[in-house]
């Protein structure tokens, strides 16, 4: 595994949620580790994926770095392309026009 600058490695606990959520998925990855994965994949930050998934952003920090070590990797990019490359995400849909809305998150307005 390659060492990651500012990335806690220290995290062992394979457990991050409890129950049912604690079956192992490809990669070694927890259901909630996927859903924060395929979340990662957007252009939410940390912290509007914690409101998404109605936790802490500290524990979407604790599992992104889970989803780093578990697929070695150091940065939310190179965590998307292994996911893809391992089958956990799938890749976007295109349509004649270009990609699927479903795959792009609407522009805000302010």
């Amino acid at each position: 595994m390659t060492a990651c600058p500012g990335v806690s490695m220290s995290c062992d606990d394979p457990y991050l949620v409890t129950g049912s959520q604690s079956a192992t998925l490809p990669g070694d990855l927890t259901e909630r580790q996927v859903r924060v994965l395929r979340l990662l994949r957007g252009s939410l930050t940390l912290t509007e994926i914690a409101t998404e998934l109605s936790l802490s952003p500290n524990t979407i920090k604790t599992h992104t770095q889970a989803i780093y070590r578990k697929l070695g990797v150091c940065t939310r990019e190179d965590a998307v392309i292994r996911g893809l490359d391992q089958g956990i995400l799938r890749s976007p849909i295109r349509s004649g026009s270009g990609i699927s809305q479903t795959a792009v998150r609407p522009a805000q307005s302010r």
